[in-house]
């Protein structure tokens, strides 16, 4: 499989096309699984590789696109087996701005327990949040309560 983050084609992990049965590597070090019958996209980042963090945005983009708006967009993105450099905050909040203004729901940042994450907290929580009000962005540092809290969206929640 090649790394070069063009070859992952958006339109290759749109909604419609989702895997239910198994785990579907993006790139090396970035994994995409459809939890709970494909309510929930879940991404485990374990790299740093620039051509991965494009490749895992990509690839959420994608998904985020041809998400239908009837639907409550419901996200993990686990990154506790890396970590989120000056790069991928950067390419975070460009795939944060080009998310569909219809899109409502839930996207959670699963990280490992660090006194940095704290800061890196306010940036998922401020700044992502502010340029799409309608998803509901929090971070964590356990799975389980993240998965908790993304299930439990209500529509009547936005803001």
């Amino acid at each position: 499989m090649t790394t070069d983050p063009t070859s992952t084609s958006a339109g290759n992990y749109a909604y419609s096309k989702r895997n239910l049965d198994s785990v579907e590597q993006i790139v090396p070090g970035v994994t995409l699984e459809w939890l709970t019958n494909g309510r929930i996209a879940y991404f485990n980042v374990t790299t740093v590789e620039r051509v991965a963090v494009d490749a895992w945005l990509n690839c959420s983009l994608g998904i985020v696109k041809s998400w239908p708006a009837e639907v409550p967009y419901l996200a993990i993105h686990n990154v506790s087996g890396s970590a989120l450099t000056p790069y991928t905050r950067e390419r975070s909040a460009q795939t944060v701005a080009m998310t569909p203004q219809y899109l409502h729901g839930r996207s959670a940042v699963v990280m490992p327990r660090t006194i940095f994450n704290q800061a890196i907290q306010l940036f998922v929580t401020i700044n992502l949040a502010r340029q799409k009000p309608n998803i509901q962005r929090r971070v964590f540092l356990d799975l389980d309560e993240s998965i908790r809290w993304v299930l439990n969206y209500h529509k009547t929640e936005d803001r």
